[in-house]
């Protein structure tokens, strides 16, 4: 800290004017101290210019600005994906598809997220290695009943849509050779921004809106989670409506993914969405699955009733352009 010599030509407690030797005018902190006028004294230098207060205006200002076009210039989410196992995680994407970012909603998909570079990577591959990781950290088993939920909120004509997304889940799922449960779903963009200001998972929302239970609407109407304490500061998630609820009351048949017997004993995984093998016609769907129990056993032979004689159809019955012969 350094000091300055000077005549004193004003003095108060707050402030105190200096005619230096150099002929410089300075105001200094009085710090409570009031000089006599005309006394030539040595103070502190600790400037205390009339213009400071401009000063750091201006600098707020300069901040406020920058800060607005850092903003602007940053990208800024297209659409919403909802993923729910037990993990429950929101990925925000650019207009092409792509994760911009990641918001876990509970301790679990902090955890998966942790292990996960999802930044960059294409919507379908991010679904892809969370299930993956989820297969590895034991959310989803060979053994137990899997439960799986997307949602998409997105604009029209954007580049996912739910079937994309149903494809993907479920080729990854033969690929890991899961059974599960999947729910898909779509929402508008404003239930997907709500949703996630009030830490609710969307895919929570959606399928309370689908179950019609007044209690569970209303609880995230309020924002708070029926199961979990409220004092934990973690969002409202599927699980937390589906704990004691069994899957056939909240799954059609349809929504029941299998794993895959072929992946299973050859190692062959599903094709990706939008490939089909060699003379595999795509929207034919997959491949007629065989009952273990079924496998390496011949089908019985066709019966024929007593006197009747093996033909190309049953009694009473002529193909096209073929009389049919009673017997005399």
């Amino acid at each position: 800290m350094g000091k300055i010599k000077g005549l004193v030509l004003k003095s108060t407690p707050e402030k105190t004017t200096l005619l230096t030797d150099g002929g410089e005018y300075r105001c200094l902190p009085s710090r409570g101290r009031i000089y006599p006028v005309g006394a030539e004294v040595e103070m502190p230098l600790f400037l205390l210019s009339p213009q400071l207060p401009f000063l750091a205006a201006a600098a707020l200002l300069l901040l406020a600005v920058a800060f607005t076009l850092l903003w602007q210039a940053a990208p800024r989410p297209r659409a919403y994906l909802a993923l729910d196992i037990n993990p429950s995680i929101l990925l925000l994407l650019d207009e092409e598809g792509a994760v911009l970012n990641a918001e876990p909603l509970n301790a679990e998909a902090e955890a998966l997220d942790s292990r996960l570079e999802l930044k960059g990577l294409p919507a379908t591959a991010a679904i892809a290695m969370i299930l993956k990781e989820a297969r590895t950290q034991g959310y989803l088993s060979a053994e137990g009943e899997n439960m799986i939920f997307l949602s998409l909120a997105a604009p029209p004509g954007y580049a996912l849509n739910e079937v994309l997304l149903k494809e993907t889940a479920a080729a990854q799922l033969f690929n890991l050779e899961v059974d599960a449960y999947l729910k898909t779903g779509s929402a508008t963009l404003e239930a997907a921004q709500q949703a996630r200001q009030k830490k609710i998972s969307l895919n929570a929302l959606l399928l309370a809106e689908e179950l019609g239970n007044p209690e569970i609407l209303s609880l995230l109407e309020k924002g708070k989670r029926p199961t979990v304490p409220a004092e934990e500061k973690k969002g409202l998630v599927v699980r937390d409506l589906v704990e004691k609820i069994p899957p056939r009351k909240i799954f059609q048949e349809k929504e029941f993914i299998p794993g895959n017997p072929a992946a299973k004993k050859s190692n062959a995984p599903l094709p990706p969405p939008g490939f089909s093998p060699p003379g595999q016609d795509r929207n034919a769907g997959p491949p007629a699955f065989t009952p273990p129990d079924w496998e390496n056993k011949e089908e019985p032979p066709a019966l024929t009733p007593p006197g009747q004689k093996k033909g190309p159809g049953p009694p009473g019955f002529s193909p096209p352009g073929r009389r049919h012969k009673q017997d005399s």
